[in-house]
């Protein structure tokens, strides 16, 4: 499968979008979950494994109006949703995807159900991510995975603390990394 992304702006690289387009093809269901999403590079390749798996993706952002692309400055989105939305219809995938505008704190704890997969890119620091970890860590499947992004980027050193605490608290290891991605396994 040809994994249509690269004209969505983000921070995904190429080798990371190939494995979360990977742990979503190897999810033990396809039901996924994205928290932090911006105009939808990383909802585009989750996105295209759920519609090809016949399951839905969740995703959940504040959609910020005015925000600038971080990698060009001179790129700034009137409305992120907006956006998103625009950017997943053009791929096809506006039927496979459920959108909750709001802060993670705020709008998880309403969502019911288990996901196969999880894939956290939020609030980079420590009480937000702490939140979306340990709510991922329990709605997620046996043998799914919980993606993280921005593990060791020195511009947010608390992902690496938070994810270091939690693996060692839950004794696990992580399963897999490609530069600043990391997998859990549950």
């Amino acid at each position: 499968m040809k994994i249509d992304y690269k004209n969505i702006h983000g921070s995904l690289m190429d080798e990371q979008a190939r494995m979360l387009h990977n742990c979503a093809i190897d999810a033990p269901i396809a039901n996924f979950l994205e928290v932090g999403t911006f105009v939808g590079r990383s909802a585009s390749v989750i996105g295209q494994v759920a519609k090809l798996r016949n399951g839905f993706l969740i995703c959940v952002d504040w959609f910020a109006k005015g925000q600038s692309y971080w990698n060009d400055r001179s790129v700034v989105y009137k409305d992120t949703l907006i956006s998103f939305r625009e950017n997943m219809e053009k791929l096809g995938l506006n039927d496979r995807i459920i959108t909750l505008r709001g802060r993670s704190e705020n709008v998880l704890p309403l969502v019911q159900g288990s996901f196969g997969m999880v894939y956290i890119d939020g609030g980079h620091f420590e009480k937000p991510l702490t939140g979306d970890l340990n709510w991922a860590w329990e709605h997620t499947v046996k043998n799914g995975f919980i993606c993280l992004h921005d593990y060791g980027n020195k511009e947010y050193p608390d992902v690496k603390t938070v994810i270091d605490k939690f693996i060692s608290e839950k004794g696990i290891t992580i399963y897999l990394q490609s530069g600043s991605l990391v997998v859990l396994r549950k």
